[in-house]
Parts: C-alpha cells; sequence; structure tokens
C-alpha cells in the first residue's frame, strides 16, 4: 500500500536514528526518512533537504530540531537560531512542521548560562509559533535518566521516549491540520425510481389529521386542490427524469475529423 504521509526528519546528533525508532509506532501509511547532520548549526540544517522538502504537501510532516550546537559558539545569539527557524517555517508553509525545542544540558549545571539560554530560547519559539496553526512544538520533557553519563546525549531509554512523544505529536498534527483533505462521500446510482409516500396534512379549524381510513375515496392532487382548496397542506415531491438514461460512447481515434 502506498503511504499517504511522508514524514522527513532533519536536524543535528540529537535526532539520530530516530526515524527507525518513530516508524514503529506508526502505520504502513507513514513513510518516515531522515537527514542527519550531527555537530550541524541551525544554519546548516535550516538549509538541508531544500528540493525534498519542497515536494511535500498537506498530509506529509517536516521534524526539525536545532541550535544545540549553536550554544558552543562564541558569538552565540539565541535571537539568530529564532530567526533562522522562522524563516524556515515561514518558507515552508506548505506542509506540517514538528519543531523539536532544545533539551536541557546536563552536563552543565542547572543554573548555568547555557541552560538559562535554552530555556530562554524554548519560551519565546513557543509563543512565536502559537498564531501558526501548521506548527507544533515538541517539548522534550526528559529528566536526567534519559541521557548518558557524559549529560549531553540521550540514551536508549530516552530516544524511545522521545520518538513515542513524537508519533504521538505527528498523529494529532495531521488529524487537526488545516491542510487536510477531508474525506469525500460518495454518491450511489439509482437505478430504479423510488415512488414517495405521500403524506398530506388536512387543517380543519384548529383541529389537524391525517387522511389515514380505508373507506374514504384515495386522496389525489387533483381532488384535494379541488375540493379543499381553503385547506392549508405540505406536499413534499421527489422530482425525477424522464429521459433515458444512455450508456457512455466509446471515443474513436478520429474524433477530431
Amino acid at each position: 500500500m502506498k503511504p499517504s504521509s511522508t514524514v522527513q526528519v532533519i536536524g543535528d546528533s540529537f535526532l539520530k536514528g530516530s526515524s527507525t525508532r518513530i516508524s514503529q509506532y506508526l502505520s504502513s501509511k507513514f513513510e518516515v526518512s531522515s537527514f542527519i547532520k550531527p555537530g550541524a548549526c541551525i544554519n546548516n540544517i535550516v538549509q538541508s533537504q531544500e528540493k525534498e522538502l519542497n515536494c511535500l504537501g498537506p498530509n506529509d510532516v517536516i521534524i526539525i530540531n536545532g541550535g544545540t550546537n549553536n550554544l558552543n559558539k562564541r558569538n552565540f545569539r539565541a535571537t539568530g537560531i529564532l530567526t533562522k527557524m522562522i524563516n524556515f517555517i515561514l518558507k515552508y508553509n506548505n506542509t506540517n512542521i514538528l519543531i523539536v525545542n532544545i533539551p536541557h544540558r546536563y552536563d552543565q549545571a542547572n543554573s548555568s548560562q547555557t541552560n538559562q539560554l535554552i530555556h530562554a530560547y524554548n519560551s519565546k519559539l513557543k509563543n512565536l509559533v502559537k498564531p501558526l496553526k501548521h506548527v507544533s512544538i515538541i517539548e522534550t520533557s526528559l529528566d536526567r535518566r534519559h541521557f548518558t553519563k557524559h549529560g549531553l546525549h540521550m540514551n536508549n531509554l530516552g530516544k524511545e521516549k522521545l520518538a513515542k512523544q513524537i508519533a504521538l505529536q505527528l498523529l494529532k498534527l495531521i488529524k487537526s491540520s488545516p491542510y487536510a483533505t477531508k474525506s469525500v462521500i460518495p454518491l450511489k446510482w439509482k437505478d430504479e425510481t423510488v415512488t414517495p409516500k405521500l403524506t398530506i396534512t388536512i387543517n380543519h379549524g384548529d383541529s389537524k389529521s391525517e387522511s389515514e381510513n380505508p373507506n374514504m375515496e384515495p386522496l389525489t392532487l387533483e381532488n384535494f386542490s379541488q375540493n379543499n382548496a381553503r385547506d392549508s397542506s405540505n406536499v413534499t415531491l421527489l422530482r425525477t427524469s424522464t429521459r433515458n438514461k444512455k450508456p457512455p460512447s466509446t471515443m474513436t481515434k478520429d474524433f477530431l475529423w
């Protein structure tokens, strides 16, 4: 069965191996692939896979993360990461986007300047994308046990939890997407004409009664209009066509001549 949604994962080493883990929580309707650049900064990540990302549509999803490696730069500016990410969102506004925010750094103290910058960036990013319906944020709610001893990268437990979190958010995003194609209700051919059941309500003063007495003369539209012109009635008729249905003709090769 051909997949109905393409999921493209791009990012740094934080999302390494995530495509395989995400796929196990999704059905065959999703095709998940990834393009990972370990050690890459946000500028290199947002410029990746432009040809492939331009081909994505309303039922597809881009999963992106980046910015962790920018923290190691001397001229680091949180606004620079925000600008790159917002430009990326606006560039690919024809599809759905999931942004994985920058995780907490357990290789540094909780009160370190790096972690303060991370929390400030994540908060600003969340507020900026609120008006954008095609964008959703994955907030990495991971604690120390989900990371390696070093504290920078996730261990298998952390990667599995993040993959499940992404898969659940991905399904919600596709379901509520403003681009999602609504299901089409097919109309059936009606080969046989159904005779409508005619119910006529006759008003006599303030009382209403239906003509259901079998001993009475059958009530038709003609005698009803003649004998009960003063009475009000509600008649609903099914309009049908008397034309014969013709089968479609086969087009010949010389139809232009």
